[in-house]
């Protein structure tokens, strides 16, 4: 999940930064032009939620960084990465299991508490991403509630035939190219006009208009009138929408309650030249807000009504407004699609890409074991010079093979450890010991689980999962053994040398399968899967029972000077015949806290 939370922080940081490049653009304009200023202040919103939404989806992609280099181009390959014993050196400690692993090996090598690693790295931002989630849900059931609540005032509104007002309607409303019929209707839940919808427009009125003089009227209606010319409830939607998904950011907030107040001085302005000039709707404004009667709007719908308290506010800044010069529309529209255009480029820019998503195929050539002998060729060459005798030459021959069944093995496990991981990170856990088939009781091995991450998908579609292993249809599939499960001393049979450990207290004793959190020990301390000379069919859902009040299962047999394992971190190791049960006991339980060292 944390990956997710980092997404979501890039986002926020991207679109903090088109907030940060607004507002100034936003206050420079708003001096000279409201019209200018709430083109600017929709603009710098619009352009945070591009760049915000953007960055979550696969497209754009104009730049991806990479850390400690150049940038690379979008279409470069993912670097994937193998486990921890198939590279040279261990990588850095990036994940939420890495942390863990660490973190339980500094408690193993007795390292205080307050300097082994910190899982709040790979935690905190994605607890961040929850909260903005949270946020954004609570803002979404409140515009939802203030739609409503509109809808609800818009219902119970009476239209009004007033011949007077339809009058002043349709002369205003053909003075600024308005071509919906507007509906007039008055409401008791208003104490203020109000201009509402865009598809079937309406202007509600309060019910004491009819106390207004011709003047008044004239003005409220002009102002009211000029809200639907420029758009304006729509746009505070649209706006609401966007400070919805920005509600942490302080810019959002800012540049909301500034476009509302911008958009009532642009229909101040645009009234004003309808209703006698300036001064004279300045005096209409003036004894509106006098004899207000002080009745504030219902909380649901403040979002997009204007509020009483701001009649005072108009008549102050439209007063310092009269002797501005106005903008040019070409330039503050180059500057709200410069705005806009900077969220797309920002949510273009992408982190590095450091692992595949999809299902890795097997390595072609995995780097030897930790404790591997060396390679056959490196014996050969390592001989005496001298021809040795008939039984020194059985010797040297018995010693390479069994060196060649080693190395085999070892890579085996390798191997199949790595389709382990692949399998984790597809699913989010290993798999477990045993699967159910879709009848809900047919049971059915790991390693048939594991053929799609071994190269093997034509032979996992061969496989009915309704049917037994040993069904008809399935013993097709048990003839074509993968070598990869074969048995070493064996090249003909479809018996498996390789197992897992099953039981409460092993890594396949979950039935839902075990994740990387649940290994309490550590991955490079806990056996994943181990070397045994059982003769079980290998799609045979039968591995090694474990229980730690009882003799170990009977683990080797394939070699004499002990067997091979691999870890949950992906490393394979021989373990001596000589070992103590004490240690295998504390490699086989995840969560048991042994304390150990490696024979």
């Amino acid at each position: 999940m944390h990956e997710w939370g980092w997404t979501w922080l890039s986002a926020a940081v991207k679109a903090g930064v088109v907030f940060l490049a607004g507002s100034p653009l936003y206050l420079a304009m708003r001096t000279r032009s409201p019209e200018a200023g709430s083109r600017l202040a929709l603009a710098s919103l619009l352009g945070a939620t591009a760049a915000l939404l953007l960055t979550v989806a696969p497209w754009p992609c104009w730049y991806r960084l990479s850390w400690g280099g150049k940038g690379t181009v979008p279409g470069g390959q993912a670097r994937i990465v193998a486990p921890l014993d198939s590279r040279p050196e261990r990588p850095p400690i990036v994940g939420r299991a890495e942390l863990w692993e660490a973190r339980e090996q500094a408690r193993h090598r007795g390292i205080p508490a307050a300097r082994r690693p910190s899982l709040m790295p790979a935690r905190w931002a994605a607890w961040l991403a929850c909260f903005a989630g949270a946020g954004c849900a609570a803002c979404a059931v409140r515009l939802g509630l203030a739609l409503r609540a509109v809808w609800h005032c818009c219902r119970r509104a009476r239209t009004l035939q007033s011949q007077e007002l339809l009058g002043l309607v349709e002369e205003l409303g053909k003075a600024w190219g308005l071509r919906r019929q507007v509906r007039l209707a008055e409401t008791g839940s208003l104490s203020t006009a109000a201009a509402v919808g865009w598809l079937k427009p309406q202007i509600l009125l309060p019910l004491h208009w009819r106390s207004w003089s011709r003047e008044e009227r004239r003005a409220v209606l002009a102002h009211e009138l000029a809200h639907l010319a420029r758009g304006d409830f729509l746009a505070g939607i649209v706006a609401y929408a966007c400070l919805m998904l920005n509600w942490y950011q302080p810019l959002a907030q800012w540049l909301f309650r500034r476009l509302r107040l911008e958009q009532e001085m642009a229909a101040d302005q645009m009234a004003a030249r309808h209703a006698g000039g300036v001064r004279a709707y300045l005096q209409a404004l003036a004894r509106l807000a006098l004899a207000h009667d002080q009745t504030q709007t219902g909380w649901a719908m403040r979002p997009f009504l204007g509020r009483p308290s701001s009649l005072f506010r108009r008549i102050h800044m439209l007063r310092l407004s009269e002797s501005r010069p106005t903008p040019s529309r070409e330039r503050y529209r180059f500057l709200v699609s410069a705005v806009i255009l900077l969220g797309l480029l920002l949510a273009g820019v992408r982190g590095p890409v450091t692992q595949a998503a999809a299902p890795r195929a097997p390595l072609a050539a995995a780097a030897p074991p930790r404790d591997a002998d060396p390679p056959v060729a490196e014996a050969a060459d390592a001989a005496p010079a001298a021809t040795p005798q008939p039984d020194a030459k059985a010797a040297a021959s018995e010693t390479r093979d069994a060196k060649a069944r080693r190395a085999r093995s070892s890579e085996n496990l390798k191997q199949i450890g790595l389709a382990m991981h692949n399998y984790h990170d597809v699913h989010g856990h290993f798999p477990p010991a045993v699967l159910i088939g879709p009848d809900g009781k047919t049971p059915h091995s790991w390693r048939i689980a594991l053929l799609p991450y071994l190269g093997q998908d034509a032979l996992h579609q061969q496989y009915r999962f309704d049917e037994p292993w040993d069904s008809q249809a399935n013993l097709k599939v048990l003839a074509q053994m993968p070598e990869v499960f074969r048995a070493v001393d064996d090249p003909t049979s479809t018996a498996t040398n390789y197992f897992v450990l099953t039981g409460p207290d092993t890594v396949f004793g979950k039935p839902g399968g075990t994740k990387y959190l649940d290994i309490i020990d550590g991955t490079s301390n806990t056996l994943m899967l181990v070397e045994a000379a059982a003769d079980v069919p290998w799609t045979k859902p039968e591995d090694l029972p474990y229980d730690a009040q009882q003799p170990l299962p009977k683990l080797g047999g394939v070699f004499n000077e002990g067997f091979h394992v691999a870890l949950c971190d992906g490393s394979v190791r021989f373990i001596p015949a000589s070992v103590e049960a004490r240690v295998l006991h504390a490699m086989i339980t995840r969560a048991g806290t042994e304390a150990f060292e490696f024979p």
